[in-house]
């Protein structure tokens, strides 16, 4: 192959890898965007954060198996693995090695909030664990 050709599958590689990283903007934009008015819609926030953690977030016997489009990957964790929440940047459930991110870290919430979300969030992780029912938001 001439150097004439190197240079244009080059540049074509070059073009396909931006438009690709484009569409993860767009992407991370749109998530920005809706996250943000959902935490603005605080009686209906809890609704949707609980159907997104049920989204992700599945009791398989004794595993818990995270994984999902909110999550880092596949993980299967033993069900009495320890897990946090953090809030403050956005909303995440942080499991050993697995973390589902409930809503955007580009996304500020404040204290007042958070504490109430993180203390919701918490016993809808805690249910979907114990193999009950989600809470009633």
């Amino acid at each position: 192959m001439n150097s004439a050709g190197i240079l244009l599958l080059t540049l074509c590689a070059v073009g396909l890898a931006s438009c690709e990283g484009g569409d993860e903007g767009a992407r991370s934009e749109a998530q920005y965007t809706a996250d943000n008015a959902l935490i603005r819609d605080a009686a209906h926030a809890m609704q949707t954060i609980q159907s997104r953690l049920q989204g992700n977030m599945k009791l398989d016997g004794n595993i818990i198996v995270v994984g999902g489009s909110l999550a880092n990957g596949d993980f299967a964790l033993a069900r009495n693995s320890s897990w946090t929440i953090s809030c403050g940047q956005g909303l995440s459930v942080h499991f050993e090695g697995a973390e589902i991110d409930l809503v955007s870290a580009l996304v500020h919430i404040k204290d007042r909030q958070c504490a109430s979300l993180a203390a919701q969030t918490g016993k809808a992780v805690q249910a979907i664990m114990d193999g009950a029912d989600l809470p009633k938001s």
